[in-house]
């Protein structure tokens, strides 16, 4: 060999040589801020984590921390079975485009083709509706909250379809909007037992995770059944921390047990096709549009979105004291799995602080300061700003808000929600500064109607009208006592009003107490009960009130004076 070889031959090795150490430095770097991130739950007396990442289509990192059983001293490993909650969803969709694949179902057949108990809503759902959130139908677990079950309950399928099948209302007509509902998969999972012949869970571990590998995966349909090493969930109460169970064996929607070493085999499966096929894969990342044209960011049980600047599809899970998050940047070949048992850490937002440290070169990030800067403020009199105070009320969405002056400044205050100060950037549009979102207020004031326009990010926007308050009446307040009851529930609320509150008595849940936004219109200091709106008849009589709590809208109770609970 020439001498002129060799010196090339050992620079290339040189070369070599310096590009691995320095990527094992970088890996070694970045393994440490993983472990900073984790390492106050890293201990033997603290439920924790495991966590998995995923590079160019191998697993290069993966560690458990903390302890996954507190009574018997299990530590936490990758190969630890945790309940994933709501990532359950896509391998309920990648069911229902397999038998799709099959030919034994289309996406576009109606509900009641296989489900012939569910009602028909004067509107068409198809199985599409239900995949992607926009069916119209009420959660199921929201509904189940209103009518006096707990976390901790027995709740079955059967239970489940029987409810639904009670039902008379819809959130809104099939195809309209998109609103996040468990209901949906529960029934796509029963599709799939229907059309297979097979329970869900056979289903699932026939066709998804036998052929993976995933060996330690499965959907929990039965309460009693044993699995091995699995992780339990745990919170913080008054500084002492305790178990929460779940006894739910309803399937589709949740109730999916996996590790990070087999969610990390599902992962690779979207780069390197063993099951299903690119059609179905395309399909289960493709970004679905509403009827309107609207994009809705729902894709097959997954979300499409960016982050920061680069393409992200992902979703999170929490149920019990369970945390998970399962983010994919595909144009990067990079994925990340964090899966908890510890109610205080938020799987998503340390998912993403994962991601960010790795892929820092892709994200686009400015500064607040930067941000808030790009727009020059004005000083507008104070008599300017006196004719935007009052309230406003956006009717979609429940919300109300109060802007007011102080100090010659304008406040901008959700109900029960932390202040914000508006800043001018002209006559009557306004920038909320401090916040981490771009968002613009436009107040419209003409000939004495005033209304206002809420932009988020440059899209997202929300309509909002000005409205006057006005006191209720000693015979108002009389008349909303009383027993409120749910056809569709087939449970009661009593309504009863003292000299310092309103409350809302539950026999199973306790009480709710209300306080009055507008009108008939009533906020409730608990999730399941979040908006109450009371219904007159023609002659401004109360005869019942509807119910809101996000998932569920304006589920009637009708006033029944016969009705004796005592």
């Amino acid at each position: 060999m020439r001498s002129i070889d060799v010196i090339k031959s050992i620079s290339i090795l040189l070369l070599c040589y310096v590009q691995v150490t320095i990527c094992m430095a970088f890996q070694d770097t970045l393994s440490n801020e993983v472990d900073a991130i984790f390492e106050r739950w890293d201990k033997i007396d603290r439920p924790g984590a495991a966590v998995g990442i995923i590079d160019q289509g191998k697993l290069i990192y993966k560690k458990g921390y903390g302890m996954a059983n507190l009574e018997y001293d299990v530590p936490i490993t990758t190969s630890t079975p945790f309940h994933v909650a709501s990532l359950a969803k896509q391998f309920t969709a990648f069911s229902i485009l397999l038998l799709q694949e099959d030919g034994l179902l289309n996406l576009d057949d109606a509900i009641q083709q296989y489900i012939p108990e569910i009602p028909d809503f004067g509107t068409t759902i198809t199985l599409r509706h239900l995949i992607t959130h926009s069916s119209g139908l009420r959660d199921q677990s929201h509904l189940l909250w209103l009518a006096g079950y707990r976390p901790d309950d027995v709740i079955t399928k059967d239970h489940v379809l029987s409810l639904i099948a009670n039902q008379k209302e819809l959130n809104f007509p099939a195809g309209e909007e998109s609103l996040y509902s468990n209901t949906g998969f529960i029934l796509l999972a029963e599709v799939v037992a229907k059309i297979s012949g097979r329970s869900f869970s056979q289903f699932t571990s026939e066709r998804i995770f036998e052929p993976l590998g995933m060996t330690n995966t499965c959907f929990y349909e039965d309460q009693g059944k044993i699995l091995k090493n699995r992780a339990y969930s745990y919170y913080n109460d008054q500084e002492q921390l305790k178990t929460r169970t779940l006894s739910a064996t309803v399937v589709g929607s949740s109730n999916l047990y996996t590790t990070v070493d087999d969610l990390a085999k599902w992962v690779l499966n979207f780069e390197n096709i063993k099951i299903g096929s690119s059609l179905i894969l395309h399909t289960m990342n493709k970004e679905f549009f509403l009827a309107n044209g609207e994009p809705a960011r729902g894709a097959f049980g997954q979300y499409v979105g960016t982050y920061e600047g680069i393409d992200k599809i992902d979703h999170d899970g929490a149920e019990g004291a369970f945390r998970a998050y399962l983010g994919r940047f595909p144009n990067q070949s990079f994925s990340v799995i964090v899966l908890s048992n510890n109610a205080e850490i938020d799987a998503t937002i340390v998912g993403l602080r994962i991601a960010k440290s790795y892929l820092q070169e892709h994200f686009q990030t400015q500064d607040l300061s930067t941000k808030e800067q790009n727009l020059m403020h004005k000083k507008l009199s104070t008599k300017t700003l006196k004719t935007y105070e009052g309230h406003y009320w956006n009717d979609n969405f429940q919300h109300k808000t109060h802007i007011y002056i102080e100090k010659d400044t304008l406040y901008f205050s959700k109900f029960r929600g932390k202040l914000l100060k508006m800043a001018a950037i002209s006559k009557n549009e306004f920038q909320i500064v401090g916040v981490q979102d771009d968002i613009r207020l436009t107040i419209v004031n003409k000939e004495g109607h005033k209304s206002m326009i809420m932009t988020m990010n440059g899209s997202n926007t929300q309509n909002y009208e000005f409205y006057e308050q006005y006191n209720y009446t000693d015979e108002d307040w009389k008349q909303i006592k009383g027993n409120y009851f749910s056809e569709e529930l087939q449970t009661v609320y009593t309504i009863k009003v003292t000299e310092s509150n309103v409350i809302a008595n539950h026999w199973r849940l306790g009480q709710v107490e209300l306080t009055r936004l507008k009108g008939d219109l009533f906020s409730g200091n608990r999730g399941y009960f979040s908006e109450v709106e009371f219904v007159r008849d023609s002659n401004s009589n109360i005869i019942g009130f509807r119910v809101s709590n996000g998932r569920v809208r304006k589920l009637l109770f009708s006033k029944r004076n016969d009705l004796d609970l005592h």
